[in-house]
């Protein structure tokens, strides 16, 4: 279970970089914007894989603490900023 849950908070935050990027205002160059949102939602996306894992161990009884080894489980949202770029960068894209 835990592997499902790691991989499946950051897969949502592609979704999420390419929403953002496409409903919000202009405020500088596509591209350094899109670094913003795509900084942003691998941040954001940390903290909800922290959270998404403690509640699995903890409320859940699903997931198994490994002790130190717990931190792992947030390196798919820092392994997915490129493609949270490109999803940000396609959003800006499809801007009308």
């Amino acid at each position: 279970m835990e592997e499902i849950i790691s991989w499946l908070v950051p897969i949502i935050g592609v979704y999420a970089s390419w929403f953002v990027s496409k409903r919000k205002p202009i405020t500088s160059t596509k591209f350094l914007s899109s670094i913003g949102v795509s900084l942003l939602m691998m941040v954001v996306f940390i903290v909800a894989s922290s959270l998404a894992n403690t509640v699995c161990i903890d409320t859940f009884d699903l997931c198994s603490s490994h002790g130190d080894r717990n931190i792992g489980y947030w390196f798919n949202s820092f392994f997915l900023l490129p493609v949270y770029l490109i999803a940000a960068l396609i959003g800006e894209s499809q801007r009308a």
